[in-house]
């Protein structure tokens, strides 16, 4: 099974992957030396399809669309957490998945597809302050929000228009309600926080026949950091002062690309560390044609001398606590170790993380 995220944990590394055979959700950790498992977290339901893992108060969350058996004997929905000794359940959990996780001013934020948790109605988006969950006003104005970024002392949720519609739109929170930011975006995008700014990956200026692109808004304008990404994009996620593209990613720009690419600023100082600003950014500032804007030099592929990359798809990057760049996916081969499904990145090659074979 896929590794469907790896986040840092109490000083450690931890692996999710979804067992769909056994229909649970198994939990890797990883000290530095070696690997143990956490409690499995049975599910009765007829799926398991956990998807985001993230450290928050001291605790592990885990959340998707699943239920589990947690301390107790109970069964709760779509979000747990691990205290260092049990699973626990976190309210009455959602009625429907979690799509994403992140922590802002303090409190854990969670957007998906969910409208209530046990009778409070939460539409789509709820705040979590460490004993029960409130709503956010009247929730992002989308069908569903699936990637959310807290940046500046705003939270940013983008999500669909409509069930089956590409078009999408990026809502604001300003800490009381939600505003539209940007709206009818084509195709399909994704948010993602930096230090310099809120980072926007879609199709922005041609969504027929047009290549995604990345754009970074530092509060006063947009700045475009790739006109031309081919392949998907699972995972956006700063390392060290790098911006990291992963997924299937074959090329950015006029860089060759094998699953992992990632930018570097050779020109600091345009808008890094600017505070957002409190209006919507001009949408058409600054504007790119797919392939004649290129500042190729930004852009290097992840793999090594000989020209190995990964050989699958990364779902997830992450930063341990060590400081290197984790890629967790579904994947045999990371350059020229076996892998199966996780790897570091030592400066300039992949490499293997203690035994893999826990993941055969």
């Amino acid at each position: 099974e896929r590794v469907f995220d790896a986040a840092p944990y109490a000083g450690k590394l931890v692996v999710g992957r979804n067992d769909t055979v056994y229909r649970k959700i198994v939990i890797n950790v990883w000290d530095g030396t070696a690997w143990s498992e956490l409690p499995d977290l049975q599910d009765p339901g007829s799926a398991t399809a956990a998807r985001v893992l993230l450290e928050y108060a001291g605790q592990l969350i885990v959340a998707g669309a699943f239920e589990a058996t947690v301390a107790g004997g109970s069964t709760t929905r779509n979000i747990v957490r691990w205290d260092g000794a049990q699973w626990l359940a976190m309210g009455d959990g959602f009625d429907l998945p979690v799509y994403d996780l992140a922590v802002h001013d303090g409190d854990l934020i969670a957007v998906g597809r969910f409208t209530m948790t046990g009778s409070l109605p939460v539409q789509g988006a709820a705040r979590w302050d460490g004993e029960s969950w409130h709503p956010m006003g009247d929730g992002p104005h989308v069908y569903y929000a699936d990637t959310i970024a807290s940046v500046g002392g705003f939270l940013y949720a983008a999500g669909r228009l409509t069930p089956l519609a590409n078009s999408m739109r990026i809502e604001r929170w300003d800490g009381s309600s939600w505003s539209t930011w940007l709206n009818e975006l084509p195709g399909l995008y994704r948010v993602e926080a930096a230090s310099s700014g809120l980072l926007v990956f879609g199709l922005f200026d041609n969504p027929v026949g047009g290549f995604f692109t990345l754009r970074l808004w530092n509060g006063l304008s947009w700045r475009t950091l790739a006109s031309e990404v081919r392949g998907p994009v699972s995972s956006i996620h700063e390392h060290a002062s790098e911006i990291v593209l992963a997924g299937g990613v074959s090329g950015v720009d006029a860089t060759k690309a094998f699953g992992v690419a990632a930018w570097t600023d050779v020109h600091p100082g345009q808008g890094r560390n600017a505070r957002p600003s409190a209006g919507a950014p001009t949408y058409s500032a600054p504007r790119s044609v797919p392939g004649t804007w290129r500042r190729p030099e930004n852009w290097h592929a992840l793999h090594n001398e000989s020209g190995a990359g990964i050989d699958g798809i990364v779902y997830s990057m992450c930063t341990d606590s060590r400081g290197r760049l984790i890629a967790g996916g579904q994947f045999q081969r990371a350059g020229n170790t076996y892998a199966s499904g996780i790897a570091p990145w030592y400066r300039s090659a992949w490499g293997p993380l203690g035994s893999v074979g826990v993941f055969d």
